[in-house]
């Protein structure tokens, strides 16, 4: 596309998405208004809701209102990976299953699909309504402030889509933090290149953030012949490229209230590698996406009120001469959210939300009348404190998509900490996603009579943190349960595939995350262990003599570790980590597997404080001792990489 036509674009989606939010904000500050007068309460000591010291716009529902869920923070790992994208990081941090293939990468939380992971950007889901998916390589870490993994369904409060669990990445803008300016730069194997720049200045009342990346990669690494092991091959038709840019910019009107427009903009050109069983490719894709939110908080006393206003535009082209493939996707969603949190007393606390979405999908391959819809959801939260060490919270959501209603979705969960003991937390959840657009419309093959799938998950956890001198320990066992009815199932059918709700599916298993922190005259010595155990069985016969029945699920691993050793002192740090997964079947049959792998990774970094700035370098191989594997079969993953990171503060 051209820059003429780019620019008038950008200027008439900002002018929609600008008239939207006068008018939705106006009907919000009316209802705010309405409830506010509505209610008298009373000033409270001790309240949850934060005060007006300072206002930090956090998607930060999910650890006020998920008692008894999963929730992961990875925020220590950001500084790390930030020259590395989402999917890495969650490979290498966290109990979530990466599928790298080609140019994508999706990801698989207990044993769910790729489309069952919810992706949030400061509370807006970035999966695609076409796909119900979002690529994780896209996302760069560097823009990224705070991160957290939640594991388990938890529609009740995330709604549509968080069927397996999510991912939440939060930018937030800080006042009276004065002028900072960051370099990233970092080179590595196989021409990958990664430069990122960050400007922010903010004031008692203003704060203001730019930010851009860029990564290119040639991708060009070598591999065993599968039909000749003395012989190696080089990827071809493999390059990548993308950028991104970031505009945030932050305002308090008055001690209660503030106010944060950030813009996103990102952009990818990849061209799609071979398989080990093509001679060549010509595939090729090209993404763009533009990403405008304008957030809203009014804090005071025991009252906090939000909303979240967004418009979302997004083109993918897909070109394959060699299969005669050149497709042209658009999708336009425009979404508003307000939520009211109230404290009544110490012990109880109350949150409503509403939210509107509408979804414009343009495209030949979808079939869907008018391709376009509403959706409207309704949730309410109840929290209630009975003692010192037992609390639990109540929560249910209502959406409706237009002439018809989803499940209704309930979730209670409950926290219990007796003296010295530990934590214990429990959970149960209905969750449910709607079909995505394809699976109903795509042509040929979609089923526009599709039911939602519709889940239902246990989960129990127990935390305990032991401090002994210069050692700190801290170890969390979770176990779930959990099953996923009317999953819907892709199938050959009249000449192509057609999908249908076919599938019961159970999920069950365990998760341990232990740390150990050890404080020494040489330094901190630190070790962390993130080990599943998962078992994902189809419980159905998909269709007469289905030889899947009772069987794990394809590329779900039995199990999966995550293993870190790391040292720090005055400067210097140096740290080893170590991913293991078990064999992973590629068959519903389990005719066919890919074999269990385990990489290593080293990694030692410097900081360095000079006269105007500081600088940190890091030297960092990973796949230590160049193991093939596949992580999606036909795809061979790149054996030993180098990487050297230079950041630049000042």
């Amino acid at each position: 596309m051209k820059k003429s036509g780019e620019t008038l674009l950008l200027f008439v989606a900002f002018y929609r998405v600008y008239y939207l939010m006068n008018k939705l904000l106006f009907i919000s500050f009316c209802f705010l208004a309405t409830t506010v007068l509505a209610q008298k309460i009373d000033s409270l000591d001790r309240t949850p809701i934060p005060m007006l010291q300072e206002i930090i716009l956090f998607d930060d529902k999910l650890i006020d209102w998920s008692m008894g869920a999963s929730v992961q923070s990875l925020d220590s790992s950001l500084l790390q990976y930030n020259s590395y994208d989402l999917a890495q990081l969650l490979a290498s941090s966290s109990h979530i299953r990466i599928r790298t293939y080609g140019a994508l990468a999706t990801s698989s939380i207990r044993g769910a699909g790729a489309a069952h992971t919810q992706v949030l950007w400061n509370g807006i889901s970035l999966n695609s309504p076409m796909t119900g998916q979002y690529d994780l390589s896209l996302m760069p870490l560097f823009f990224a402030k705070n991160l957290q993994v939640q594991s388990g369904g938890l529609s009740s409060l995330l709604g549509d889509g968080a069927i397996g669990g999510s991912v939440h990445i939060n930018n937030a803008l800080e006042f009276k933090q004065a002028q900072h300016y960051s370099l990233l730069n970092s080179l590595g194997s196989f021409g990958e290149f990664n430069l990122g720049a960050k400007a922010s200045l903010s004031t008692n009342k203003t704060a203001f953030e730019i930010a851009i990346h860029q990564h290119s990669s040639k991708n060009n690494f070598r591999y065993t012949d599968p039909y000749n092991t003395k012989e190696t091959i080089k990827v071809s038709h493999a390059d990548q490229f993308s950028r991104a840019l970031q505009v945030s910019f932050s305002k308090k009107l008055s001690e209660s209230f503030r106010t944060d427009f950030i813009y996103f903009y990102q952009e990818a050109d990849r061209l799609i590698p071979p398989t080990l069983y093509e001679a060549f490719s010509t595939a090729e894709k090209e993404e763009k996406a533009h990403r405008y939110l304008l957030k809203t908080q009014f804090v005071k006393e025991s009252i906090k009120w939000t909303s979240n206003t967004s418009f979302s535009s997004d083109r993918l082209i897909y070109v394959d001469s060699l299969k005669d493939i050149n497709s042209n996707h658009n999708t336009e969603q425009y979404s508003f959210t307000q939520a009211l949190e109230v404290k009544l007393n110490p012990r109880n606390r109350f949150r409503i939300e509403q939210r509107a979405l509408h979804q414009i999908i343009n495209s030949k391959s979808i079939l869907g009348g008018d391709n376009n819809e509403t959706r409207i959801a309704l949730a309410a939260n109840y929290h209630h404190t009975y003692s010192n060490n037992l609390a639990f919270l109540l929560s249910a959501r209502q959406e409706f998509l237009e002439n018809q209603t989803s499940p209704f979705l309930p979730s209670v969960g409950i926290t219990y900490s007796p003296a010295k003991i530990g934590l214990f937390e429990c959970s149960l959840s209905r969750s449910y996603r709607n079909p995505s657009w394809n699976d109903r419309y795509w042509d040929p093959g979609g089923n526009p009579d599709l039911k939602p799938e519709d889940g239902l998950m246990l989960n129990v956890s127990y935390l305990k943190s032991i401090k002994y001198k210069n050692l700190e320990t801290e170890i969390k066992l979770a176990t779930y349960y959990g099953k996923i009815s009317d999953w819907i199932v892709w199938l050959p059918e009249n000449g192509y595939w057609t999908p249908e709700n076919l599938a019961l599916v159970e999920q069950k298993g365990l998760e341990l995350e232990t740390n150990f922190s050890l404080l020494t005259k040489v330094g901190v010595f630190k070790f962390t262990n993130l080990g599943s155990l998962q078992f994902s069985t189809n419980l159905c016969e998909r269709v007469r003599g289905d030889d899947a029945l009772g069987k794990q699920l394809i590329y779900v691993p039995l199990i999966q570790l995550n293993e870190s050793i790391s040292w720090t002192r005055n400067s210097w740090g140096f740290s080893m980590n170590y991913h293991f997964e078990s064999r992973r079947f590629t068959a519903d049959d389990h005719s066919s597997e890919l074999a269990a792998y385990n990489i290593a990774s080293l990694a030692i970094y410097k900081k360095m404080n000079l006269k105007y700035t500081m600088l940190d370098i890091g030297f960092r191989i990973d796949n230590l001792f160049s193991q093939e594997y596949q992580l999606v079969q036909g795809r061979p993953m790149p054996g030993r990489t180098l990487k050297l990171n230079f950041n630049y503060y000042l």
